[in-house]
């Protein structure tokens, strides 16, 4: 039997969270997300408002708290966040999210975290850091391997920014 959790399969799997991320409409972050069970059915999910909504992910001004006199947009509260409408599908159909690895663009927040770790993933791989990151320390705590997985093409440009060699 295949195993669709091998790395070799993992490039695929990025290009399809970067399409994902490339369906939702915010503006301050673009974020998609894949969901892998053990048999290789895959779900997919990026950030927006629940159908039927105004799909407006950004609603108000709020002051930038690293820039003192700026504004800056702030998410829509009812913006549902990539992985969780990936799970959200799965949970509607029935497809058991045990064993799975969760691809995602941008590292889990805090209250999805909290909703990701009775779940039985087997693995979080994420692109971003997220401006909280209680959300991964709060995974890891628990157990569950979290990690910030980038591109062989990122690796080189991140060596050749600190000047060392392959890693």
């Amino acid at each position: 039997m295949i195993d669709p959790h091998k790395t070799k399969y993992f490039p695929l799997y990025w290009s399809m969270v970067e399409a994902a991320a490339a369906q939702s409409v915010a503006t301050r972050h673009k974020v998609g997300a894949i969901v892998v069970t053990p048999t290789g059915m895959i779900s997919v999910g990026w950030n927006g408002t629940p159908a039927g909504m105004d799909n407006n992910c950004e609603s108000h001004l709020v002051e930038d708290e690293n820039n003192p006199g700026k504004v800056r947009w702030k998410t829509n509260p009812v913006t549902l966040h990539a992985e969780r409408n990936a799970i959200d599908k799965m949970t509607r159909q029935g497809v058991p999210t045990q064993g799975s690895v969760l691809f995602v663009s941008r590292a889990p927040c805090f209250e999805c975290a909290k909703a990701l770790h009775g779940l039985g993933l087997r693995a979080i791989y994420y692109r971003e850091q997220h401006d909280d990151m209680r959300g991964v320390e709060m995974l890891r705590k628990l157990g569950i391997l979290v990690e910030q997985h980038f591109t062989t093409t990122e690796v080189q440009q991140l060596n050749t920014y600190y000047q060392r060699g392959p890693v």
